[in-house]
């Protein structure tokens, strides 16, 4: 008996109402926990550097890390996890391709849409 693998396309990272999935909020926390070096509860603005170098293999520049902070929580100290959901929600919302290729360079392409397969109400 064959199985069907989910494609890209039965992929949620939001709700219906617009708000991001369980599914997502759980792998993004398993990432905060992972980039939170400090056990603070807050990614730091050297923390958030860190894992945004790991996504596009080039250190982002404090303006342009100062930025993504201040649309995001009007501070530029850090995200806590609420932010970091704050953020993913935003880009899932407008750049769903980057939220999903963000992931895949934390996870499988296969965890990930086993994982986020299922659209929740």
């Amino acid at each position: 008996m064959a199985t069907t693998e989910p494609t890209d396309t039965t992929i949620h990272f939001l709700k219906k109402d617009g708000t991001i999935s369980n599914a997502l909020c759980s792998i993004v926390k398993e990432i905060f926990v992972k980039y939170d070096m400090d056990k603070d509860g807050m990614l730091s603005k050297e923390e958030l550097r860190h894992y945004f170098s790991t996504l596009n293999n080039e250190r982002l520049e404090d303006p342009s890390l100062d930025l993504c902070m201040m649309i995001i929580n009007g501070n530029t100290i850090g995200f806590t996890l609420d932010d970091f959901y704050k953020f993913y929600e935003f880009q899932s919302r407008f750049k769903p391709g980057e939220t999903f290729s963000d992931l895949s360079k934390q996870y499988s392409q296969r965890t990930l849409l086993e994982r986020l397969h299922v659209l929740e109400e």
